[in-house]
């Protein structure tokens, strides 16, 4: 496998993939998340981890995990993943 981009990794060295393949999707489908809606929650959330983390693209990171994050609906996976995201942010110290 390619390693990723700096900006994907993780504070624990996995990849934000790996991530977003064994713990937010469990997260969002356990929790009513699935089809279109989990497609945009991943976008949001990956857009949102990286952010300030990819050189000149701060701004359209935030501007494109609001666009995907609006197509989420308000179900528990949603703010339970955002939390989840926001903590590895912290950890990235970000």
């Amino acid at each position: 496998m390619a390693k990723c981009p700096d900006y994907y990794l993780l504070p624990d060295g996995r990849q934000f993939c790996d991530f977003s393949r064994d713990e937010l999707s469990r997260c969002l489908w356990q929790n009513g998340i699935v089809g279109w809606p989990y497609h945009c929650a991943i976008s949001a959330l990956e857009h949102l981890y990286r952010m300030g983390a990819k050189e000149g693209e701060e701004a359209t990171d935030w501007q494109s995990f609001q666009w995907w994050w609006q197509h989420v609906p308000e179900l528990a996976g949603k703010k339970m993943a955002l939390e989840m995201v926001l903590k590895l942010r912290k950890e990235a110290g970000r």
